[in-house]
């Protein structure tokens, strides 16, 4: 006898077998009751997550029947290389009444750049088991580039401005945060233009800083730029180097030497005979003519 009920609830039969036996026909009662068993899974999207990371979230296995559900066991297919895994399962082995539940946790850890999916199946006493839930996530690479920037020598009091450009060398989209300084010089090195902060670089994009040093003291001065960002490794740095110089002082312009001792003034005697003296040369001229 095989009963194949249409729908739920009890089902009444009989059973009738005639003979010639005085008390025929015989007749023996049947029943059974149709009953539904039914899993509901939801998928679990992870979206994106940085290589090195992971994440879990929950799934819930529930009975949407109308009688007792036993899972049997619960597995990953592994078509991922290991992206996906059960961080938790007490649903294995449990039979779970009328609108029960209980609650898986799925753990993502992509080893590549990239979509990957992966197919979750739950084994049961339900006619349509296996049961499936698709599991998909994304690998990604969130990577910063910036170089540090060295001003050389600049004189104390005058300033000089040079450019700092951030790069995302990643696999997604870079969100910028804030960018400072951390001022262990002072004051000496300013950011005076900064179009970064706040900003999302694609891809190979980039952003140009402008970073202005103006020492006030003499010698090696250092310090560190500091770029947060929704990269796993944030803040990123690039160090900021320069020399303070004192100004060259101007030469002294050229003045006139006063004798040491004075010159004597001439007397009457002397110009006399300074007189007397040219006017002998002039006669000796004359007479050699």
């Amino acid at each position: 006898i095989t009963f194949t009920p249409s729908a739920e609830g009890t089902r009444p039969g009989a059973l009738t077998i005639p003979s010639n036996a005085a008390d025929s026909p015989l007749q023996a009662n049947l029943s059974g009751a149709g009953v539904i068993r039914a899993v509901t899974l939801d998928d679990v999207a992870f979206g994106d997550q940085e290589l090195g990371g992971g994440r879990e979230q929950s799934l819930q296995v529930f009975n949407a029947g109308s009688t007792s559900l036993s899972i049997d066991n619960i597995a990953i297919r592994n078509t991922s290389n290991g992206a996906f895994t059960i961080s938790d399962d007490p649903c294995s082995g449990k039979t779970l009444a009328v609108g029960e539940w209980c609650t898986l946790g799925i753990r993502f850890t992509p080893t590549a750049t990239g979509a990957i999916r992966d197919t979750l199946e739950v084994s049961s006493n339900a006619p349509d088991s296996p049961h499936t839930a698709d599991l998909s996530g994304a690998g990604v690479n969130r990577a910063v580039t910036l170089d540090g920037v060295a001003f050389g020598d600049q004189e104390l009091g005058s300033g000089s401005d040079k450019n700092l450009q951030i790069s995302n060398a990643g696999s997604t989209s870079l969100t910028i945060d804030n960018i400072a300084i951390r001022n262990t010089s002072n004051g000496a090195f300013t950011v005076f233009d900064d179009p970064c902060s706040g900003k999302t670089l694609a891809v190979g994009e980039w952003c140009t800083l402008g970073i202005r040093f103006t020492p006030t003291a003499a010698g090696p001065i250092r310090d560190t730029l500091e770029v947060s960002s929704n990269a796993p490794d944030s803040p990123h740095t690039a160090d900021l180097s320069g020399n303070g110089v004192e100004a060259d002082e101007p030469s002294p312009e050229p003045t006139l030497q006063q004798p040491a001792e004075p010159i004597p003034a001439l007397g009457p005697l002397t110009l006399w005979l300074a007189s007397l003296g040219a006017g002998l040369l002039g006669l000796l001229g004359m007479r050699r003519r």
